[in-house]
């Protein structure tokens, strides 16, 4: 015969399946929670997709949407206009399987930036605006286009204010690409941040406006370079050091303040800025680098700083719209194609200050008509007046021993020359496709071409002298069998 449970085995039973109960049903409930939630987000993933691709249709009918922030209704739709508690306009979103208590989202340039849901007990937002950054040991690396880099979250605003703090942690600095390339439209960078990186907002083509504060003292390489829409910007005297290229084809930019501190002004710095008609440079600036003002097309006039000394290659070239030259009094030379190409030029007076000029410095300033060099020039050196075809009038100094090549090439209106008894040398093509018809050789003896002595005759008489000089053969003092003549 089986014996029956007794009283204590019994109770025992039920304490252990009580226990179980307690174990189990947390984590059943868990898994229902955990797979409700994730239907929930997919719902709300594909609830946001029919958002935009309605803001879209918006867009492209004209229509677009005003940033703001909107309420959800409970169909589901958006409402954008109300009118005392009544909603007299919404987006007009036809959504099913999508059981929503109401929301709000967040439209920003024609998408959804932020969002809240309301679903059962439930509320679901698209996270801490610090998730469109990427933060690491004080800077930012950089800047999404959706919250937590993932394309099927909410995207990340386009005017953006950079937190001071993130996680507790202070941001010091914008990481080197960390908004290259990304559709931001306006920032503000906060207090405490010392640098700027290399390529740090480079090509934010949609760019308009940056606030910098007066904590940043470096800013890097191409730090704003191709920011087509960025019109003005005021860089705090904090500032000591702009990298090259730093605002190079900013074809937009009209105004810019720079730093009272600052030394340099960089390789390429405001190349390409072709609506920048002035600049006031500060008097702490003691070197202009390569390329600095290239193709500054609507610059019209530049003060240089006292300390400045030298004028680099191509600080100028193409500023179409330069109609005088800067104070060169305390310059001591002029780098290669330095203004070349500026074609508004009508008129170049260089000061006994300079002592060399680079080749082709103003080639191809087509306005130029007359022009006085320094009287202790040594070299005329290649290209000098290359294509100022409206050049009459110059006079080369009793100190220059050399005419390069190509130094008055196609100076049409150029019809009279003195070459001064102490050059020895004129290039290849010289005065080729010039209007010369008189050159006056002060020594018109012991000159060579490639092969042989050029009769003396020949050069001392102005004209058929204009006539050699306008075939473009080099000829020079040398002897091509070796003999020096002077």
């Amino acid at each position: 015969m089986k014996r029956g449970f007794t009283l204590i085995e019994l109770l025992a039973t039920i304490l252990i399946l009580g226990i179980i109960a307690l174990i189990a049903t947390p984590i059943f409930l868990d898994v229902i929670g955990n797979a409700k939630k994730s239907a929930d987000e997919n719902s709300i993933k594909l609830y946001l997709k029919a958002v935009n691709e309605k803001l879209v249709e918006r867009r492209i009918n004209n229509s677009k949407v005003d940033d703001g922030d909107y309420s959800i209704l409970e169909n589901g739709d958006i409402c954008l206009t109300w009118s005392n508690d009544t909603c007299i306009e919404t987006l007009g979103l036809e959504v099913s399987n999508f059981d929503s208590d109401g929301g709000q989202v967040t439209i920003e340039d024609g998408n959804v930036t932020f969002y809240t849901f309301l679903i059962g007990d439930n509320q679901y937002d698209s996270g801490n605006y610090n998730l469109c950054f990427n933060f690491v040991n004080g800077s930012i690396r950089q800047y999404y286009s959706h919250v937590n880099n993932d394309s099927n979250s909410a995207s990340c605003p386009t005017n953006v204010s950079i937190p001071a703090e993130i996680n507790d942690k202070k941001v010091t600095s914008i990481y080197l690409n960390a908004f290259k390339d990304t559709a931001v439209t306006s920032v503000t960078v906060p207090s405490g941040v010392t640098s700027i990186g290399n390529n740090a907002f480079r090509n934010c083509t949609n760019l308009t406006s940056i606030s910098i504060p007066d904590t940043v003292e470096t800013i890097g390489n191409n730090a704003f370079s191709g920011d087509v829409k960025l019109t003005s910007i005021s860089i705090p005297n904090t500032v000591t050091s702009i990298g090259r290229d730093a605002f190079s084809g900013c074809s937009g930019l009209t105004s810019i303040t720079l730093p009272s501190n600052l030394t340099t002004i960089s390789e390429g710095m405001f190349s390409g800025c072709s609506s920048l008609t002035s600049i006031s440079i500060p008097s702490s600036v003691t070197s202009i680098g390569n390329n600095a003002f290239r193709d500054c097309s609507s610059l019209t006039s530049i003060t240089l700083p006292s300390g400045v000394t030298q004028i680099a290659d191509r600080a100028f070239i193409n500023c179409s719209s330069l109609t005088s030259l800067p104070n060169l009094s305390n310059i001591t030379s002029i780098g290669r194609e330095a203004f070349s190409g500026c074609s508004s030029l009508t008129s170049v007076s260089i000061p006994n200050s300079v002592i060399s000029i680079g080749e082709s410095a103003f080639a191809n300033c087509s306005n130029i008509t007359s022009a006085t060099l320094p009287s202790n020039l040594n070299a005329i050196s290649g290209g000098l007046f290359s294509g100022c075809s409206k050049l009459s009038s110059i006079t080369i100094p009793n100190t220059v021993t050399s005419i390069g090549t190509a130094a008055f090439g196609d100076c049409t209106l150029l019809t009279q020359i003195t070459i001064p008894s102490n050059v020895t040398s004129i290039g290849v093509l010289a005065f080729r496709f010039s209007g010369l018809t008189s050159a006056d050789f002060k020594n018109p003896n012991g000159w060579y071409n490639t092969t042989a002595e050029i009769p003396a005759s020949t050069l001392s008489n102005t004209s058929s002298a204009a006539s050699y000089l306008k075939n473009g053969i080099p000829i020079s003092k040398t002897n091509p069998n070796g003999n020096s003549q002077y």
